[in-house]
């Protein structure tokens, strides 16, 4: 499992998040207001050939 962070424009937020579960297996997003207005989000991901669940966080 890997660890994404992405830093975008709010109203991208939705369009990374699908971009994300298109090409990986996700789970919860946790999105947080960057110091410049933007939004930080981080995902736990993994393949979608290795996992077949994430843990629970």
């Amino acid at each position: 499992m890997i660890e994404i962070r992405i830093i975008c424009d709010p109203e991208r937020t939705e369009d990374a998040t699908e971009a994300l579960a298109q090409g990986f297996v996700t789970g919860p997003v946790r999105r947080y207001e960057a110091r410049d207005g933007r939004t930080r989000l981080y995902v736990t991901a993994a393949l979608r050939t290795n996992v077949t669940e994430l843990p629970e966080r």
